[in-house]
């Protein structure tokens, strides 16, 4: 073969490169050329430290990025894309795969189906998995502690998911410890809006709960009275706890009278039965005029509450005139 320039030789095209083609290598050692069929340059980069090698969707060797920005590392100018031909979008596309945005996005997005895309994992001590910031300041972070318990918030402020006791605890994410007493929910003017409750609110140490607080109405059902005309009657009731208490007014458009066994029964919860403090209660009945402020000339008697039976007997009262209303007032413990 007569001697050549590179540029007079006939272009190769990499379909056409056979393994024992020959490519010419300058050894600076020996200061002379030699040659190295295209199988053992194939076979030398595969086998060597440093390089790799792609074949379809096979890829041989290790690619080592360095972790620091240096003149050593790996810049990439535009976007980097793994499993995807082209880069994703964060609102219209869901092709799996993983896009690391260059240029003004300077993001990423992570895409895999039915699974977690993305996974961080701390070794050795508790503490912060990922750390936020604005700027340079940290704002925030998610964390972990005690091996199977996670953490987030901003500083001092934050709260622990304790999986194992089926708990959430405020928490300080500064020093990886529980706070107690010092972080409020809402504040006077940034309240949440309702709270549902399938137990107690718990004040302190003690063991006794507030489970229950409840408001609405009720109807007053009469007996052993005489009425003529038409009756009207109303009522509402505030229950805490196991304590009601509960108001209501009966009227009738002629009159009422009464015997000594009359009683206003319908209260609307049952009450105790036990002796003791469960047993505690007080009403009163007053007959006043519909728009009356309890004048000192409207008539007042004491009444009776029998709680285990919802109800309450009347003590004496002035047969009502017409329109006038006998009102009534009860607090009683529930059963």
């Amino acid at each position: 073969m007569a001697d050549q320039k590179i540029s007079e030789l006939t272009a190769l095209t990499w379909a056409n490169v056979a393994d024992d083609d020959a490519i010419a290598i300058v050894d600076t050692s020996a200061t002379e050329t030699k040659k190295i069929v295209f199988s053992e340059l194939k076979n030398a980069l595969d086998t060597a430290t440093g390089f790799v090698r792609i074949t379809g969707d096979t890829m041989t060797g290790a690619l080592d990025v360095q972790s620091t920005i240096t003149s050593d590392g790996l810049t990439v100018d535009g976007n980097l894309l793994v499993n995807v031909t082209s880069a994703q979008d964060f609102t219209s596309t869901t092709t799996n795969g993983h896009t690391l945005y260059g240029g003004s996005v300077n993001a990423a997005l992570h895409s895999r189906n039915d699974a977690n895309a993305l996974a961080v994992q701390r070794t050795g001590t508790d503490g912060s998995l990922v750390n936020f910031f604005k700027a340079t300041a940290e704002v925030g972070s998610i964390g972990t502690t005690g091996g199977d318990t996670i953490t987030i918030g901003s500083g001092d402020t934050g709260l622990l998911m304790n999986q194992t006791n089926d708990e959430i605890i405020p928490w300080n994410t500064s020093t990886n410890a529980a706070r107690d007493g010092f972080i409020d929910l809402g504040d006077a003017s940034h309240r949440f809006k309702d709270l549902y409750l399938s137990g107690g609110i718990q004040f302190d140490s003690r063991s006794n709960k507030l489970d229950d607080y409840e408001e609405g109405t009720w109807t007053p059902a009469v007996s052993n009275m005489t009425v003529t005309g038409t009756l009207t009657t109303a009522g509402r009731y505030t229950k805490v706890g196991r304590m009601v208490s509960l108001m209501g007014w009966i009227s009738a458009t002629t009159s009422i009278a009464h015997s000594a066994s009359a009683l206003i029964s319908g209260f609307p919860f049952a009450g105790a039965t036990v002796t003791g403090e469960n047993q505690s209660r007080s009403a009163g009945v007053i007959v006043a005029g519909a728009n009356a402020d309890l004048p000192s000339s409207n008539h007042s008697a004491a009444c009776f509450v029998d709680s285990p039976n919802s109800r309450a007997f009347l003590g004496n009262f002035t047969t009502t005139a017409a329109n006038e209303y006998i009102y009534i007032n009860a607090v009683y413990y529930t059963a």
